[in-house]
C-alpha cells in the first residue's frame, strides 16, 4: 500500500496529495520559468542585441504553436509510457531549453531554444499530471486539479521575484543558466514521485481501501455517484464528436491565448511603456498571483456545483480583457 507516515503515527496520508504538491511545486517552476519568467528577458535582449519586440515575441508564438501541435501526441506518450516517465523526460528537456537560451546569439538559436522549451514545457506540464490526477482521485478530483494549478499564481509571488533578482544582479544569461538547472534540480527529482494510478499499490482513488468499499465511505461515495447520476466513459472519436469537447477546448484555448499575449509583454510595457523599475512589475505579478491562488482555491472548493458552472465562464470572459 504506497501511504505516507505521518512522522511515526499510526495515521498515514493518501498518497495522491502528494502528487498535488508535486504538481504544484512542478507547475510553479514551469509557469514561473518558462511562463511569466520569459518576459523578464525580452527588455535585456532588445537592448543586447537590437530585436524588435515583434521578434522577440515570436518566441512565444513559436512556443505556443508548437505546444499546440504536440498536444495529441503528448497524449499518446502518457497512456503509452505512463505520466511518470513523460515528465521526467519533460523536465530534463525543458531545463535544457532555459540552459541554451541562456547561450543564445543569434535570433536563430533563441527561436531554438524556445522550441526545445516548448516541448519540455508540454511533456512536463498539464496533461501529464492531470492523468495521474484523473486516476488518483474521484470525489475530490476538481479540488485536487485547482490545487496543482496553485502553482500558476505562487510562480508569481515567488518565482518570479528570484529571477528578476538573479537577472538585475548577473544578467540574463546567467539567469537562464541558473534556472534551466534549477528546472533539473528541483523538477527531475520530484517527477520521479509520481504514480500512474493508485490501484497497483493497494489504494482506491480518494484513498479508499479495499475494505472500506462496504463501510461508510463506500456507501457515501455511491449516494454521491448516483446523486451527480451516471458516469459515462468516452473513446476518444467520441469525444471528439461531441460539441462539449469542442466548447472546452475553444473557450480554454482563446483563454490561454490572451494570456500568453499579455505575459509576453508586460515586463517590457511596465518597463518601457509604463516607466516603472523592473521592482514594480515584480510587484504587479505578484499581487496576480495572489489573486489566481485565492481563485483556483476557490474554485477547487466550489467546482462542479451549478452555481459555479454557470457564473465561472462569464467572469473569465470579463476578466480576461481586463488584465
Amino acid at each position: 500500500m504506497l501511504q505516507v507516515p505521518l512522522l511515526g503515527k499510526r495515521r498515514t496520508v493518501f498518497y495522491g496529495w502528494v502528487i498535488v504538491a508535486v504538481g504544484t511545486v512542478i507547475q510553479t517552476l514551469s509557469s514561473g520559468v518558462g511562463g511569466q519568467g520569459l518576459g523578464a528577458f525580452l527588455v535585456p535582449l532588445e537592448k543586447q542585441f537590437g530585436w524588435s519586440k515583434t521578434a522577440l515575441a515570436g518566441g512565444r508564438s513559436v512556443m505556443q504553436l508548437e505546444s499546440g501541435l504536440l498536444g495529441p501526441i503528448e497524449g499518446f506518450l502518457v497512456d503509452w509510457l505512463g505520466p511518470k516517465a513523460i515528465m521526467v523526460i519533460g523536465a530534463v528537456i525543458f531545463g535544457l531549453g532555459m540552459v541554451l537560451l541562456g547561450f543564445v546569439s543569434s535570433l536563430w538559436a533563441y527561436y531554438a531554444a524556445h522550441v526545445v522549451l516548448a516541448i519540455g514545457a508540454s511533456l512536463s506540464g498539464s496533461i501529464a499530471l492531470f492523468v495521474a490526477l484523473n486516476n488518483w482521485f474521484r470525489r475530490k478530483r476538481t479540488l485536487a486539479m485547482a490545487l496543482t494549478q496553485t502553482g500558476n499564481g505562487f510562480s508569481g509571488i515567488l518565482v518570479v521575484p528570484l529571477l528578476l533578482i538573479v537577472l538585475s544582479t548577473f544578467g540574463w544569461r546567467t539567469a537562464a543558466i541558473v534556472s534551466g538547472v534549477f528546472v533539473w534540480v528541483v523538477g527531475i527529482p520530484l517527477a520521479f514521485l509520481v504514480r500512474r494510478a493508485p490501484e497497483p499499490y493497494g489504494v482506491f482513488p480518494d484513498g479508499a481501501s479495499t475494505a472500506s468499499t462496504s463501510s461508510a465511505r463506500g456507501v457515501e461515495d455511491r449516494r454521491s455517484q448516483e446523486a451527480a447520476g451516471p458516469s459515462v466513459d468516452f473513446t476518444l472519436v467520441e469525444a471528439l464528436r461531441t460539441r462539449s469537447f469542442w466548447f472546452i477546448g475553444l473557450g480554454h484555448g482563446m483563454a490561454v491565448m490572451i494570456i500568453s499575449a499579455v505575459t509576453v509583454h508586460q515586463f517590457a510595457h511596465v518597463e518601457q511603456g509604463v516607466g516603472l523599475s523592473s521592482s514594480a512589475a515584480a510587484l504587479m505579478v505578484g499581487v496576480m498571483g495572489v489573486a489566481t491562488v485565492a481563485g483556483r482555491v476557490l474554485g477547487g472548493i466550489l467546482g462542479g456545483t451549478e452555481a459555479i458552472c454557470a457564473t465561472w465562464p462569464p467572469a473569465r470572459w470579463w476578466g480576461h480583457p481586463l488584465r
